[in-house]
């Protein structure tokens, strides 16, 4: 009587599992070359994009509470670290170049743990809701600068080209460009011949199918091409490898004199890691775990990142190009990122002989690609179109990522942002009511405390959030109030949100002033919760009971009735 039940769910249970393997080699295949390019913006050894990519998955598998979210070296966090690394090292006098190299991976390694733990400190302080308020306009133009600083950095690889080997006091996006104009006579054509063959690749199998893996096809060919015509290593340079083994378990090295400058760029990295998997979470991977938790989800990315540091990996992130093509294949379920990770780790240890073969050009066409699509112009054009002010975001974050350090120029951004925002949120929302012979209102707008109406009652209306910034407006109101023939003031506070106690203070002050005038104020369209905070903060018991109205369901009802009541006042007065 079971059996045809038992059936079915074993059915759907080879099913789902048929749809993760699908979707772990589809991810791998794309993951690879990714690994190595990123790997090697980071100024570390592209082995190392590899640990990451591996170590970081099978950590996923098992703490992300996002179960298709494909976490591991990204390009924005590979170019933040690149940044922070070439403004430790530069200047500093080094024995050999393989002792740079080596001081490169320790602050990288060393970056992860710090991240790690910064994560942890802002999961615990439920500070993960910080990743909403990341302006749309800030990160566009944040990831628009990092495409054209990745699209210069790998000029001259495209170029077949050796990179600057001192960065000077100049930005490094400066310093690159004019190296380049510098070395124009030395440019390889094979290398270039070598980096357009991998961009039409990858354009061209994106062209014809999402999942065709152009990337790895590129390198593939190009490295066959490099092989067969005997430009391998000569004027087309290889990528240089140091290890074909996963590291040993190891404990990172932060030496305390190095401490205080990776300190904010761990913070970066950790708020912009929180930015993206947050976005991820939200959007390209969404699934039936319901609402995205980005405290649950940062406090995972903290753990991933500390016990990956012991293993010598990067700092990696949320993939929006992985996970979408973990979806898009049919993921269903968390493993989907465990066989992923078998598969990248196979094809290392494997593919070894091979990988040895990889021209840097091949690479540097395919970042060359990548750059572009970070260059976001629908989205750059519908900004600039709808309101200037966030255009003026984005075109400021775009140049401070081009030539302040990466883990400045978000900060830059984000200020200007707030800076923005507060000066829209900072002007004092009021309008003045006056009665009418229907008995209802009519709104006037009044553009400063010199046009306010004199009146015997003045009824004023004021929206939106009352926050200390505007008490001083708010003040200036109230002393041409008490100057006038006025004689009771009603301020209605239906659109009220919130107040703060430097406002209450105030209105508690004009209030005591005005009525040691004979003046008497009164508050229409108060919530309930608005009227607790009023009789916590003691300005209901000093206006008293009788000039508080509770709002009502019906429109200006409490007002209505206000004026009653301030009508009666004036009489007496």
């Amino acid at each position: 009587m079971n059996t045809p039940s038992f059936d079915n769910q074993h059915n759907r249970i080879g099913h789902r599992w048929q749809r993760d393997l699908n979707a772990g080699f589809s991810v791998a295949v794309i993951a690879i070359p990714q690994a190595i390019a990123y790997a090697l913006i980071a100024q570390v050894p592209p082995e190392y994009g590899i640990y990451t990519l591996v170590i970081h998955a099978l950590l996923g598998t098992l703490l992300n509470h996002n179960p298709l979210m494909a976490i591991g070296p990204t390009n924005t966090q590979s170019l933040l670290v690149a940044s922070v690394l070439i403004h430790v090292v530069s200047g500093e006098p080094m024995e050999s170049p393989e002792a740079r190299g080596q001081l490169l991976i320790q602050l990288a390694v060393g970056l992860t743990l710090l991240k790690g733990i910064i994560q942890l400190i802002l999961a615990g302080l439920r500070l993960g809701v910080l990743a909403r308020y990341f302006s749309r306009s800030v990160i566009l133009g944040f990831t628009a600068g990092a495409g054209a600083l990745i699209a210069i950095g790998q000029a001259p690889a495209f170029l077949g080209l050796d990179g600057p080997q001192d960065y000077g006091s100049l930005p490094a996006a400066v310093t690159i460009l004019l190296h380049v104009v510098g070395s124009l006579d030395a440019i390889s054509w094979p290398a270039i011949l070598i980096s357009v063959v991998s961009v039409v690749m990858v354009v061209g199998c994106q062209a014809i199918s999402r999942r065709m893996p152009g990337a790895l096809l590129a390198l593939l060919l190009t490295g066959a091409i490099s092989f067969m015509f005997g430009w391998s290593g000569d004027s087309v340079p290889l990528v240089t490898w140091t290890n074909f083994r996963f590291p040993a378990f190891s404990l990172p090295v932060l030496e305390a004199g190095r401490l205080e400058s990776l300190l904010g760029a761990a913070f970066a990295l950790s708020v912009l890691g929180m930015v993206e998997t947050y976005s991820i979470s939200r959007s390209v991977a969404a699934t039936a775990e319901g609402q995205p938790k980005p405290d649950r989800e940062m406090a995972a990315q903290g753990l991933i990142h500390i016990v990956s540091s012991f293993f010598g990996c990067i700092p990696g992130s949320g993939s929006f190009a992985r996970s979408a093509m973990n979806v898009h294949a049919g993921a269903r379920t968390r493993y989907a990122g465990l066989i992923s990770a078998i598969v990248v780790a196979v094809a290392f240890l494997v593919g070894s002989p091979l990988m040895r073969y990889i021209p840097l050009a091949t690479l540097a066409g395919q970042l060359m690609v990548m750059s572009y699509a970070l260059l976001n112009w629908r989205g750059l054009r519908q900004i600039f179109r709808a309101d200037k002010l966030d255009g003026s975001v984005a075109a400021f974050t775009f140049l401070a990522t081009l030539l302040l350090p990466l883990h400045y120029a978000i900060f830059a951004g984000v200020l200007l942002n707030l800076a923005l925002y507060s000066r829209n949120i900072g002007s004092l929302k009021i309008l003045e009511l006056v009665p009418t012979d229907s008995a209802e209102f009519e709104e006037r707008r009044i553009q400063s405390p010199g046009t306010l109406s004199s009146r015997e009652i003045t009824i004023l209306q004021l929206d939106g959030d009352l926050f200390f910034g505007l008490a001083d407006d708010l003040g200036q109101y109230f002393r041409r109030i008490r100057k006038s023939t006025s004689r009771v003031l009603l301020i209605r506070l239906k659109g009220v949100r919130s107040i703060d106690t430097t406002v209450l203070h105030r209105m508690a002050a004009f209030n005591l002033s005005y009525r040691a005038g004979g003046g008497h104020v009164l508050l229409s369209g108060v919530s309930p919760m608005l009227r607790a905070k009023l009789q916590r903060f003691g300005l209901l018991g000093q206006l008293g009971d009788t000039n508080v109205f509770t709002a009502a369901q019906t429109p200006f009802q409490s007002t209505s009735q206000a004026l009653v009541r301030a009508r009666q006042l004036a009489s007496e007065a």
